[in-house]
């Protein structure tokens, strides 16, 4: 029971902190948060879709089109599954449930009946959300459904006029015309319709509107000019009208807009010139607009743009006055056509370029600088994630898994930890493609990924993930190393202090390749001019250092006894190795001694039999071989 006494329902759940609400739907499966909302309607199911990643969401509706037929007592069950780990959490975090909803018990109201009940609802909550299909015990509306029930407050009008938000979801636009009459909304949502060609040129009689919301409405043409008269608007949202074609040239009179998104539209084109008037915008969204390819100069005049997302529309290139913009903190191109922006606009704190990163690489060799130097993009990585997701949440790190390249280990963990799912599931996930991985260097940086991840799914500090990261691997002059301890000393900034640019060393060639065509090269000269023409072309520092080649070419040439002298001594060297990867060259260069002098096409069959086919073919394209 709640504090007012009342029957708990699941539809409660609308008025539960979203913080607490995520926790919640952590504890189910898609399959049963489908069942429990597909009875229930739009504010329940928007409630629990904001509370999700946009992937878990989808797979969520998907899973709701797949169970419409799932019998009623299904339903009930999950639904009373939810109640119970709600009323956990109510009980041990004292949540705030508020009793806007209860069942109706023996009595089944007629569908006039129940919308009243609904407006009041809405009156009383100041929220008013309208849907063709809405609560399962409401069943299908009309536009004379509503207009019938909106009569029953003809002498009511103070009660409508407490209704600030209002959502309409499907073709009853004209059946809520008393709450338009009365203009004292100032939230406003539209979407679904599929009737509607043409918002109708009462919405700018909408004086004290300051948010206006259109989408997934398939038959919008136009805007009416009428919405530059909207002085209180702040916000413009358009996305998913795939017939809208054209914005009125009347919006640059919106001189108190201060957030546009426009999205998801497949005939959008271009933005009006006068888009620069709109002096106080501060968000600028355009993602998702598949014809949209170029931006007004105009849009340099936004002084006050914070943020400006154009991720998923082909725009080609930024017109030159963007560099006006100098409030900007958040720019997003990926998936734009974008291949070069002002210095000033990549180095703001939150850039999302247009390049995607690839943090373990897939399908081809790695050589030990290769290595290190994607130990440290995993370890700078993992930062940048844990830090965010410490502030803001795990449904903070969406955006920024579109960064990632889409099969790569760490996109698929980072996947599994914002789609909410359990650490153990993902541990055992993540372990199975380790299993499966052959290659040293790379299973070793899944086995680092691994605990990163799981240490973000599981909300530690980054200072304790960087720790046992650390632990994991043993390099020489590593930074990270140098954080470790200054961190343990007290130092609480240590790891944001770390040059990661600087300790990535640049690599032209992996170690294989260079010691190929060494290889193929004195092999060439041994075959052509003797053995002892190598002698100029040892590499002293290398002997210094007791390398299986070097130290092998100075036997040969040297003429020690091979059987008794050379194969002893170069296995005893290799038999130091520990990394395989570096066992496997050090084999490769024994090999290379014995048939130094052979024929230089058997020589180079014999040789390539120790390495990739990746590193082969990388071998082959280079022309001085």
């Amino acid at each position: 029971m709640s504090q007012s006494g009342k029957l708990f329902t699941f539809n409660d759940i609308v008025s539960i902190e979203d913080q607490s609400l995520q926790k919640i739907l952590y504890e189910f499966d898609n399959a049963d948060l489908a069942n429990a909302l597909l009875p229930a309607g739009a504010e329940v199911r928007n409630k629990v879709f904001e509370n999700v990643s946009e992937r878990r969401a989808a797979h969520i509706k998907k899973c709701i089109e797949d169970m419409i037929d799932s019998d009623k007592n299904s339903q009930e069950e999950a639904q009373q599954k939810i109640i119970s780990i709600i009323k956990h959490y109510r009980d041990i975090e004292e949540l705030v449930i508020a009793e806007d909803f209860c069942f109706y018990g023996d009595h089944s109201p007629s569908t006039i009946e129940s919308l009243v009940k609904l407006i009041e609802k809405g009156c009383n909550t100041e929220n008013l959300f309208i849907e063709n299909t809405f609560y399962h015990d409401i069943g299908k509306i009309s536009e004379d459904d509503l207009r019938e029930a909106f009569a029953a407050f003809k002498d009511r009008r103070n009660e409508l006029e407490r209704i600030q938000y209002l959502s309409i979801k499907g073709n009853l636009l004209s059946g809520a015309i008393p709450l338009f009459e009365i203009k004292k909304i100032n939230e406003l949502q539209i979407c679904n319709s599929t009737e509607m060609s043409i918002i109708p040129d009462w919405i700018g009689d909408m004086e004290h509107l300051e948010k206006l919301s259109l989408f997934n409405n398939d038959g919008l043409i136009a805007l009416p000019d009428t919405i530059g008269n909207l002085k209180s608007l702040t916000t413009l949202y358009l996305f998913g009208n795939n017939s809208h074609r054209v914005l009125p040239g009347s919006i640059g009179k919106l001189q108190s807009l201060t957030k546009l998104s426009i999205s998801y539209d497949n005939k959008l084109k271009s933005l009006p010139d006068n888009i620069g008037d709109l002096q106080r915008l501060t968000e600028l969204s355009l993602h998702d607009n598949r014809k949209l390819k170029t931006l007004p100069d105009s849009i340099g005049n936004l002084k006050k743009l914070a943020v400006l997302d154009l991720h998923n529309s082909p725009i080609e290139y930024l017109p030159g006055s963007i560099t006006n913009l100098t409030a900007l903190k958040r720019v997003k191109i990926l998936g734009t056509h974008i291949h070069s922006v002002p210095d000033f606009l990549s180095s703001i704190e939150d850039f999302i370029d247009n390049k995607q990163i690839e943090i373990i690489p897939q399908n081809r060799s790695l050589s030990y600088r290769y290595f290190i130097n994607n130990y440290y993009r995993v370890f700078e990585t993992v930062y940048q994630y844990s830090r965010k997701a410490r502030q803001e949440g795990l449904l903070s790190l969406e955006d920024y898994l579109e960064l990632l390249v889409d099969d790569d280990f760490f996109y698929k963990g980072m996947n599994l930890v914002v789609d909410g799912v359990d650490v153990e599931y993902i541990r055992y996930i993540l372990t199975i493609s380790i299993e499966r991985e052959h290659h040293f260097y790379r299973k070793r940086l899944m086995e680092i990924a691994l605990e990163g991840i799981l240490g973000i799914a599981m909300g530690n500090s980054f200072e304790n993930i960087a720790i046992k990261l650390n632990s994991m691997v043993d390099i020489k002059n590593n930074p990270i190393n140098i954080a470790c301890a200054k961190y343990l000393n007290g130092d609480s900034n240590a790891f944001a202090s770390i040059d990661f640019t600087a300790a990535m060393l640049p690599e032209e060639e992996s170690e294989e390749i260079r010691f190929i065509k060494r290889a193929l090269k004195l092999n060439e000269i041994a075959h052509r001019e003797g053995i002892l023409a190598l002698k100029t072309h040892l590499d002293y520092d290398a002997l210094a250092a007791q390398d299986v080649f070097e130290y092998g070419l100075l036997l040969v040439i040297d003429n020690y006894d091979y059987d008794y002298f050379i194969e002893p001594i170069l296995t005893e060297l290799i038999n130091r190795e520990t990394d395989p990867v570096q066992k496997n060259i050090a084999q490769a260069k024994k090999a290379a001694i014995l048939f130094i002098r052979d024929n230089p096409d058997r020589f180079a069959m014999l040789l390539f039999a120790h390495f990739d086919k990746d590193i082969i073919e990388a071998v082959d394209e280079v022309d001085d071989i």
